[in-house]
């Protein structure tokens, strides 16, 4: 469904039956979208008989959608855009933040069902995101729920956030894919608690969950799909090692995503991150997602003649050096817009007494978004610059003498 092996391969299965799929382009499959609203009435019944192309127009893309997510978003994914994307209803197109996790999730994909054939046992594809804000991750965390839920029977999705506010934004937005889905995508539903639970004739739902003292996070119970957002501001962050964790079934189908930005220092995300990257947490796969990975939002124009600060060509230089572990091993330079950026809001957030706010936010390493909310000895400018300047250690061997 995510890697383009896997999808080939079903494909191809489905089409040695006899069923040959075409890959239609964007425009084609929306005029035939659009040409389909006529079928049916507004009751939802079909009103007209559909003639052979429609037919295999919807047998078509019914099979490609469960084959290949990509193909379904591009096609049929109706979301809120961002402002920088124009703001309004629109067809999803994948930013490159978003495709730096669902490539992640292509590779866990291939390597996992290669094992789960071979009789290997699997740990599912669970995903811990550290990312800035507002890299659109969320939205790429909905949709690939709601591609479970209406495009496979069965499947059983939790989603989990700080508080109602939070969690009723989730619904909202998979309420927005769903409700814009055409009709010959979209299983009829049998249940809708706002908030709470959707489920579908198909036999698909999605629990959301608030993360508090009260809730047990699904305990007793097991999801093939997980998406928990906001996790350095839980009340109760124990309760996903001991709740909801258990729940998640070792099987190359199980897909979980845990996404947040960073918020102080020493709390459970900042533990649990930490470890996942340093690789001593066994079923997780650590993911950072830096500011600068989304170019067409974060840039501003600067006026004639600008020159960067020696912070900002200190900062572009540590981008420059540390972006290939987390571009795919593509070394980013930073352009005028992108430092410009950069530079004119963190001397706003400076000049408020705000820096450490600045880089939590918007963050180019995993080390500089956990930053301390209170007073220290050495202001955040000073440990700042520290970053930027030190020199990394160079690791030697030593024989060690025997007497």
């Amino acid at each position: 469904m995510y890697s383009e092996r896997v999808c080939e391969k079903a494909i191809d299965k489905i089409s040695s039956r006899g069923v040959p799929l075409k890959r239609h382009e964007v425009d084609y499959c929306v005029g035939l979208t659009e040409q389909l609203k006529s079928a049916i009435d507004t009751e939802g019944k079909l009103c007209r008989n559909l003639s052979p192309e429609e037919k295999d127009f919807i047998r078509n893309e019914t099979l490609m959608t469960q084959c290949d997510f990509r193909y379904f978003s591009e096609r049929y994914g109706i979301i809120e855009l961002d402002g920088a994307y124009g703001g309004g209803l629109g067809r999803m197109k994948l930013a490159r933040s978003q495709e730096l996790l669902l490539d992640k999730i292509a590779k866990l994909q291939e390597e996992q069902t290669e094992q789960y054939e071979r009789g290997e046992p699997v740990d599912g594809i669970l995903i811990c995101d550290h990312k800035a804000r507002q890299v659109f991750h969320t939205q790429l965390a909905r949709m690939l729920m709601l591609h479970r839920c209406t495009r496979f029977s069965n499947q059983r999705c939790a989603a989990i956030s700080v508080d109602e506010e939070k969690v009723g934004e989730l619904y909202r937005r998979d309420k927005i894919i769903f409700d814009n889905l055409p009709w010959f995508l979209r299983p009829d539903m049998v249940f809708d608690k706002k908030n709470e639970h959707l489920q579908w004739v198909t036999g698909a739902r999605v629990e959301y969950f608030q993360n508090n003292k009260k809730s047990s996070l699904g305990q007793g119970k097991q999801f093939d799909f997980g998406h928990a957002t906001e996790l350095s501001e839980y009340e109760n962050p124990n309760a996903m090692d001991i709740d909801f964790f258990p729940t998640l079934p070792q099987s190359p189908n199980t897909l979980c995503i845990l996404e947040s930005r960073a918020n102080g220092r020493g709390n459970w995300w900042h533990h649990f991150s930490e470890k996942c990257r340093q690789g001593r947490k066994s079923r997780w796969t650590y993911v950072f997602i830096p500011w600068y990975s989304e170019s067409r939002k974060y840039r501003r124009t600067p006026p004639p003649m600008w020159q960067p600060s020696e912070v900002a060509l200190l900062h572009a230089k540590m981008v420059y050096d540390t972006s290939p572990e987390f571009m795919q091993g593509h070394a980013v330079v930073l352009s005028q817009e992108q430092l410009y950026w950069w530079e004119s809001t963190r001397r706003e957030y400076a000049d408020d007494g705000k820096l450490n706010f600045f880089l939590t936010n918007y963050c180019a390493i995993p080390d500089e978004s956990f930053q301390h909310s209170n007073m220290s000895a050495f202001s955040t400018e000073v440990i700042e610059r520290m970053r930027l300047t030190a020199t990394g250690g160079v690791p030697f061997e030593f024989e060690r003498q025997v007497a």
